[in-house]
C-alpha cells in the first residue's frame, strides 16, 4: 500500500483537511490484512464525503482528497481509477481553474498518476522541472525514485544499471530530506494534525526501497558493500518500525536480502532465513514477485 498513493503533507490547508489527509494515510498503510477493508478507512472515507457534501472544504482541499480516495479505488473491467484521475487531473490543469499557491500539489499528485499509468517519460520531466525549482522538496525526489526503478524494470539496453544507481541515488536523496523535515516538525508541532505522520510511514518506506534497491544493485554488479548497506538499511528498518513483520513487502525484502547473502557469504543459515521470511510474506498476501522468489529459493535447496 505505501507506494499506491501519494503521501501528500501539506503546510498548508485547514485543521480539518489536514486531519483528514492523516486518517487516510494513517489507514490506507494499514498491513493488508487490514487495510482496504479497514473499518477505521472506511469510516474515515465516508466522513470526508460527508464533510465535502457539506462544504467544509475549500475548493482545492476538496479536490486532492477525492484524488486520494479515487487513487484507492481497486480497478475492474468497468472502472481504471487510474484513468479516471489522469482525465479529471488534466482537465483541472487546463482549465486552470486551482489556486496558483496549490498548483505544486496536484501536480505532485498527477506524477503518481503518471506512474501508475506507465507514463514514466511524463512523470520524470514533470519531476525534475520541480526538483531544480525546489530542490528542498522530498516528494519529487521520491517520484525521482520510482520512475527510475519503472524504467530499469522496463529496460534492456546497456544504461538500465545507471537507472537503477539514479533511483537509489534519488530515495537517499528524499530519505535525507525527510529526515531533516522530520526533525523540524518534531519541534514546532505538538498537535494531531502536524505532518509527521505522513513523512514518518514515508522515511519507512524509503529504508525497505533502499534495502531492496541496494540488494538488486549487488545482484546485478557483485559489488559487497551494496550488500552491506542494503543490510544495515533493513536492520535500522526493523529497529525503527514496530509492525515490520506485518507488511509482506518487508517480508519480501529481507527474503531476497538473505538469499544475496547466502550465495556472497556461503552460510547456509541465510538460505533457511530467506524460506522462512517468504513464507510469512506470502502468509499474510500472496504475488507473483513473492512466489518466484519462493520457487527461487525452493530450487537452491533442492541442489544442495
Amino acid at each position: 500500500p505505501y507506494h499506491s498513493i501519494p503521501f501528500v503533507f501539506f503546510e498548508k490547508g485547514s485543521d480539518e483537511f489536514k486531519n483528514v489527509i492523516n486518517k487516510i494515510v494513517e489507514f490506507a498503510t494499514e498491513s493488508p490484512q487490514d487495510n482496504f477493508n479497514s473499518k477505521n478507512l472506511v469510516e474515515s472515507i465516508n466522513n470526508s464525503f460527508e464533510q465535502i457534501h457539506l462544504k467544509r472544504f475549500p475548493t482545492e482541499e476538496e479536490r486532492i482528497i477525492l484524488f486520494l480516495i479515487l487513487m484507492m479505488l481497486g480497478e475492474d473491467e468497468n472502472l481504471n481509477p487510474d484513468n479516471l484521475a489522469n482525465e479529471w487531473m488534466r482537465e483541472i490543469l487546463k482549465l486552470d481553474i486551482i489556486d496558483i499557491s496549490w498548483r505544486i500539489e496536484f501536480d505532485y499528485i498527477q506524477i503518481w498518476i503518471y506512474r501508475r499509468l506507465e507514463k514514466y517519460q511524463e512523470a520524470l520531466n514533470k519531476a525534475l522541472n520541480y526538483v531544480e525549482k525546489y530542490p528542498d522538496d522530498p516528494r519529487f525526489y521520491h517520484a525521482l525514485c520510482l520512475n527510475y526503478y519503472c524504467l530499469y524494470r522496463s529496460s534492456e539496453n546497456e544504461s538500465r544499471l545507471n537507472l537503477l544507481e539514479k533511483s537509489i541515488e534519488n530515495a537517499e536523496k528524499a530519505y535525507k530530506i525527510y529526515q531533516n523535515l522530520h526533525e523540524f516538525y518534531k519541534i514546532i508541532h505538538s498537535n494531531q494534525n502536524n505532518p509527521r505522520k505522513a513523512i514518518i510511514k514515508t522515511l519507512i518506506i524509503l529504508l525497505n526501497s533502499q534495502s531492496y534497491l541496494n540488494t538488486l544493485l549487488y545482484k546485478e554488479t557483485h559489488r559487497e558493500e551494496s550488500l552491506i548497506l542494503a543490510r544495515e538499511q533493513l536492520n535500522k528498518l526493523k529497529n525503527e518500525d514496530s509492525n515490520y513483520y506485518k507488511f509482506p513487502e518487508f517480508l519480501h525484502t529481507e527474503a531476497f536480502l538473505e538469499l544475496q547473502e547466502y550465495y556472497h557469504f556461503k552460510n547456509k543459515e541465510k538460505l533457511y532465513n530467506a524460506r522462512n521470511a517468504i513464507e510469512r510474506a506470502i502468509s499474510i498476501q500472496e504475488r507473483d514477485n513473492y512466489l518466484h522468489l519462493q520457487n527461487e529459493i525452493n530450487k537452491v535447496f533442492k541442489n544442495q
